[in-house]
C-alpha cells in the first residue's frame, strides 16, 4: 500500500489535470438565492440557516479578487510546480490522520474521499492559513 502522501499527491495531480468546465460568471443573484433557499428548505435547513441565506449579498471585493487570479492563465505544469510542495504533502498526511473521523463522515454523507477534500483544502487555504484577508465568523 502506498503512503497517504503519495495518494494525496496523485489526487492533486489528477484533479488538476482534468479540464475545468468554464462557468459563466454573473446571472441573477436573487434567482440563485431563491433556488438555494428552496433546496435548503426541502433538505430541512432551519430558520437560522434560512435567515443567514436571506441576509447574503454579493461582495464586489470578493468577486474582483476571484476574477483577478492569475492561476487560470497557467499551464498545468506551471500550476502544479508552484502549488504542490513537500509542506502541503506533509500537512495533508497529518490532517488526514488528525481529522479521520470528520473525513470519514464526509465520505459517508457526500461520497467524497478524504484525500480529495484534503487536496482542495491545501490548494484553497493552505489548511486554513490563508483566509484571503477575511476574518472567519
Amino acid at each position: 500500500m502506498r503512503p497517504r502522501s503519495s495518494i494525496l499527491a496523485a489526487l492533486i495531480v489528477t484533479a488538476m489535470a482534468l479540464p475545468a468546465a468554464a462557468q459563466e460568471c454573473g446571472g441573477d443573484f436573487n434567482a440563485w438565492k431563491h433556488g438555494v433557499s428552496a433546496e435548503a428548505t426541502a433538505d430541512g435547513v432551519g430558520a437560522a440557516g434560512l435567515d443567514a441565506l436571506e441576509d447574503a449579498s454579493i461582495d464586489d471585493k470578493v468577486l474582483a479578487r476571484d476574477r483577478a487570479q492569475g492561476v487560470f492563465s497557467q499551464t498545468f505544469i506551471e500550476f502544479s510546480n508552484r502549488m504542490i510542495s513537500a509542506y502541503r504533502l506533509k500537512q495533508g498526511a497529518a490532517n488526514l490522520k488528525k481529522y479521520a473521523d470528520v473525513f470519514a463522515h464526509a465520505d459517508r454523507e457526500f461520497g467524497v474521499q478524504a484525500p480529495v477534500i484534503a487536496a482542495f483544502w491545501a490548494l484553497e487555504t493552505d489548511f486554513g492559513a490563508e483566509r484571503a484577508g477575511h476574518a472567519l465568523p
